[in-house]
């Protein structure tokens, strides 16, 4: 078979239709064209062709169509009914390779392919076999992902980690294989950049495998400081039974449906939500380790997902340095020598000034942290501007004694207590009226208000 240059693509701009569009562009190996609806507002890169057409109308997308060697959809459940409308025009403009939205589950496993909620892309894999029977220079491939590994997570369908009350679909323990968005997208490449291995027939691809159970314990560690229900352990024949029975009611409702998905996904092995062997090699895909996983739920837990402070995030904190004795004077004392650590995240320190004893931090986050774990050490030397004859007292925190130094020079290691010894290891501190904690040292903890 002729090595694929030209492929299309339809719902580039989905969930998958984007990662999808981003994989074939980034190989190099691809001249692309978007195909879009005339009301689509969504804009691509510079680097795509463009084109418009009627997905309702084979003429119209005939002529989309027109000069691809391959073309990919990935539109959505609403699209799925119209997929044959793609594969007839597909047909008529000659198109080497069509690769239709599958996406998902293993409907080749008869009691997975039986569902009701899969029966569009079983008529759009019939229409595929005809038309690969009529004319032999038409092929197809039929891309088995099962779920989507971060899109799942991020949508709370693998597990609930957003109100921490996890349900467990017959067990939790049984393995299921996961792919994120990406891989799909890199696998599509790889189909298309082997298109004779890949013809006409069902192309499997993994992240990993993995468990409802690993899951639970990989958010437990990120999010450690959380409590979580106890899961709730759901039958998933009968739901499937369920849903059957709905159905014979005329009640079709996402419910429904969705009873039937978690049934492929979670099911016993003859649903086929556990791949066995994958096309991985040739593909070019490596696969997904436990600590990606890790990586993916951290970024949605405590990340831009999440209720919290983002990367690169302003934040100033204020408060009032309790010295005592001296808050008659101002523009007496003055901050040096100022390092900012923390416990578990990095902070960039920008700059502090204090004005009448108002210490003000301004400082900018180097990574995501939730509202709640805002915390870690400011390290600093305090040093008098002006000669005076009163003592200066520092409170400090309450389980640790006072320390006296005299105000009129910069104070040295003879006017502080050994364990308040002015250096950067062992700073001088003070409390602030910051709910800031910590014990040997000043720390700052900034809650949601």
């Amino acid at each position: 078979m002729a090595a694929i240059r030209n492929v299309a693509i339809v719902g580039a701009s989905g969930s998958l239709g984007s990662p999808v569009l981003n994989a074939l562009i980034k190989s190099g190996k691809f001249n692309v064209t978007v195909v879009k609806r005339p009301s689509t507002s969504a804009t691509f890169p510079d680097s795509v062709n463009v084109r418009t057409a009627d997905l309702s109308s084979v003429a119209s997308v005939t002529a989309a169509f027109e000069g691809q060697d391959a073309v990919v959809s990935t539109v959505g459940t609403a699209g799925l009914p119209a997929q044959n409308v793609l594969v007839e025009a597909a047909v008529a403009a000659n198109v080497k390779r069509f690769l239709p939205s599958d996406f998902g589950s293993d409907i080749a496993k008869p009691k997975t392919g039986a569902m009701p909620v899969f029966k569009f892309k079983i008529a759009t894999h019939k229409a595929l076999r005809e038309a690969a029977a009529a004319k032999p220079d038409f092929t197809y491939s039929l891309v088995c992902n099962n779920a989507f590994l971060d899109y799942g997570l991020e949508k709370n369908l693998l597990l609930n980690w957003k109100d921490r009350k996890p349900k467990f679909y017959d067990g939790g323990e049984g393995l299921f294989s996961a792919t994120t968005l990406a891989t799909v997208g890199d696998a599509v490449v790889g189909i298309l950049t082997h298109p004779e291995e890949t013809k006409n027939r069902f192309v499997y691809v993994k992240d990993i495998d993995i468990s409802q159970s690993k899951l639970l314990e990989i958010a437990k560690k990120v999010d450690p400081e959380q409590t979580w229900e106890e899961p709730v352990l759901v039958d998933t024949a009968a739901m499937e039974k369920s849903s059957y029975e709905s159905l014979a009611k005329g009640e079709v409702t996402p419910p429904v449906m969705i009873a039937f998905l978690l049934r492929a996904l979670f099911g016993p092995s003859e649903y086929g939500g556990h791949f066995t062997k994958t096309d991985n090699e040739l593909l070019g895909v490596k696969g997904k380790t436990e600590a990606d996983v890790e990586a993916i739920l951290t970024s949605l837990i405590r990340g831009s997902k999440w209720t919290g402070y983002q990367k690169n995030t302003d934040i100033e904190l204020t408060g009032i340095l309790m010295l005592t004795d001296i808050l008659m004077f101002t523009n007496v004392l003055m901050l040096t020598d100022v390092l900012m650590l923390t416990s578990d995240f990095m902070l960039t320190y920008i700059f502090i000034f204090t004005d009448s004893l108002m210490l003000t931090v301004y400082l900018k986050l180097a990574s995501n942290v939730p509202y709640q774990n805002l915390h870690g050490q400011l390290y600093y030397r305090v040093i008098c501007t002006q000669p005076a004859r009163s003592t200066v007292t520092r409170t400090v925190q309450s389980n640790l004694q006072e320390s006296n130094f005299s105000c009129g020079q910069e104070p040295n290691e003879h006017d502080i207590p050994p364990k308040y010894q002015v250096s950067r290891e062992q700073p001088i501190v003070a409390t602030t009226q910051l709910p800031w904690r910590g014990t040997d040292r000043v720390t700052f903890s900034q809650s949601r208000s």
